[in-house]
């Protein structure tokens, strides 16, 4: 069964930041059909320090797609895409990221479906 597909407002932002609209579609493509489908795929890596936080390469490997796996509530929440650097980590918005987990699960507490 597919995971539902969540992207903060960050990571919305992260990627209109790109610098090509190619890149921009590559790292949407990355999320809808790599991680919708299998949230850890071959390249995956946790990030330590976060609870099922975890991240994937972009095509061109320059960007860092950084998400949440969710598996109580089968969603992939994308939380921020960044350029690979000594500050890919830090800051990241978490708190937003629970707010979204939290709306999930009020959705699945109701028996409402969201994508």
């Amino acid at each position: 069964m597919p995971y539902t597909l969540h992207i903060l407002s960050y990571a919305q932002r992260d990627i209109k930041k790109l610098p090509t609209k190619g890149l921009q579609q590559s790292v949407v493509n990355t999320c809808k059909e790599q991680l919708q489908a299998n949230p850890r795929p071959v390249d995956y890596e946790h990030i330590e320090g976060y609870e099922d936080v975890f991240r994937v390469y972009s095509k061109d490997r320059k960007y860092r797609i950084i998400y949440s796996n969710q598996e109580h509530l089968q969603a992939v929440i994308v939380i921020s895409v960044r350029r690979r650097g000594e500050s890919t980590y830090k800051k990241l918005p978490i708190k937003s990221l629970r707010h979204m987990i939290e709306d999930l699960e009020d959705d699945l507490d109701r028996g409402q479906v969201s994508s």
